[in-house]
């Protein structure tokens, strides 16, 4: 019925508009009931294509990966890929080609993931502090984006997009980039970033300084009222999302968790140990005997799942055999990004990047003095049954706790 009075409306118009042009002559008549026609034609097809492609306007804002099926199964493999709770940066540009680009090529040191990560977050904030582009280059020691796809923002330098427009590079590594972290917080990013192209590296935490500066509040006004960590959180998801291959891996690991079952998680960072000799040692096997201790309350396959990452082949193995029944393992090899070299460290890498991802899904989390184990704790968007290793010691923290940042990290 409602087809029928939508085309006799439409047959009525056209015999009113014809009435109208009868006084015309005949070739004005003919080419206006041409154009009539084609005009009806258009409108159909376009309503006929709206209906059709309807449900594909949401997908753009859903992560391919996350079939429907897992979103009813496995909580934690939602919680770990749905970027829907993402929040996206206001980032507007400056008319004139100026870019802030983060880069790790070989260049210059780099440091591990969590220096990375540090100095990503920073380069962005940055970037949208000073309105230009936001750029990464992360190859070293294998190219970022085989693993990683952009998600509102394309930081992917694309051919010879920076080639030709003066540059300089701004390198700050350990106890210089503490003194450069404090600037950021106090004068004009302009005056420090004056080049069409800066090439930026840190690998010190510089967000809570930058977050301090007063010269924008109209570029950090989306960030008022937000700690640290959710800062963290916002950026991040805002750039970054896993692509197809490395999603069907994170994929097939949460496939083995029952979403009736606690996940508990512990992040142990040894540092010097025989599978990465050339790191500082951070905690030794008698410190991690508390670890082992604390998980033994959760030692129930009914009821919990453990998830354990850790520096060190030796403490992998220890817990497995501890907890042989409930111990969830990611398969490969532990490298440290930065001094591990050989033919398996970009699956190492990979590894690297989803544990971090599964440890922010936990329910339970421990983590070690490791910036790779904080900002895990950033992601998981709450700060709930978070404990921090002290030593040989295990105690609730929180993001402002002096047990989770000792000094500048």
């Amino acid at each position: 019925m409602l087809i029928s009075k939508v085309w006799v409306l439409d047959i009525t118009q056209t015999a009113n508009m014809l009435r109208i042009t009868a006084p015309l002559s005949w070739p004005f008549r003919a080419r206006l009931l041409t154009f009539l026609k084609l005009m009806l034609l258009t409108v159909f097809v376009s309503v006929a294509l709206y209906v059709a492609f309807l449900p594909s306007l949401h997908l753009s804002y859903r992560n391919p990966l996350l079939h429907h099926q897992y979103r009813s199964v496995y909580p934690h493999l939602r919680k770990a890929m749905d970027s829907a709770h993402a929040v996206f940066i206001p980032h507007s540009y400056a008319p004139w080609s100026q870019y802030i680009v983060y880069r790790c090529d070989g260049t210059s040191a780099c440091g591990g993931w969590a220096d990375r990560q540090k100095g990503i977050v920073a380069a962005y904030l940055i970037s949208v502090m000073t309105e230009r582009k936001f750029k990464v280059i992360l190859t070293v020691p294998c190219d970022i984006r085989t693993y990683l796809l952009p998600v509102k923002e394309d930081w992917r330098v694309h051919g010879n997009e920076l080639q030709g427009i003066p540059s300089t590079n701004v390198i700050k590594l350990d106890s210089e980039a503490v003194s450069f972290c404090n600037r950021l917080g106090k004068e004009k990013l302009e005056d420090i970033f004056k080049s069409n192209v800066t090439y930026f590296n840190v690998n010190m935490e510089c967000v809570q300084f930058l977050l301090r500066n007063p010269l924008y509040p109209r570029q950090l006004g989306w960030a008022k009222g937000k700690s640290v960590g959710e800062v963290y959180q916002v950026v991040w998801n805002s750039l970054f999302k896993l692509n197809q291959k490395t999603g069907n891996h994170l994929r097939t690991f949460m496939s083995q968790m029952s979403r009736s079952k606690t996940l508990v998680c512990s992040q142990i960072r040894v540092g010097k140990s025989p599978t990465i000799p050339k790191d500082r040692e951070i905690n030794t096997l008698e410190h991690v005997e508390a670890v082992w201790g604390f998980l033994k309350k959760y030692n129930d396959s009914n009821r919990y799942h453990i998830f354990l990452t850790t520096d060190s082949e030796q403490i992998r193995d220890i817990g497995r055999s501890k907890f042989p029944d409930l111990n969830l393992d990611l398969k490969g090899h532990i490298v440290h990004v930065e001094r591990t070299t050989g033919n398996h460290v970009c699956d190492g890498l990979e590894k690297t990047l989803l544990d971090q991802i599964i440890l922010s899904t936990c329910d339970v989390l421990i983590i070690s003095e490791s910036g790779f184990g904080r900002i895990a704790a950033f992601m998981r968007r709450t700060q709930e049954n978070l404990y921090c290793l002290n030593v040989a010691n295990i105690t609730r923290c929180t993001e402002k706790s002096p047990e989770f940042t000792r000094g500048p990290w």
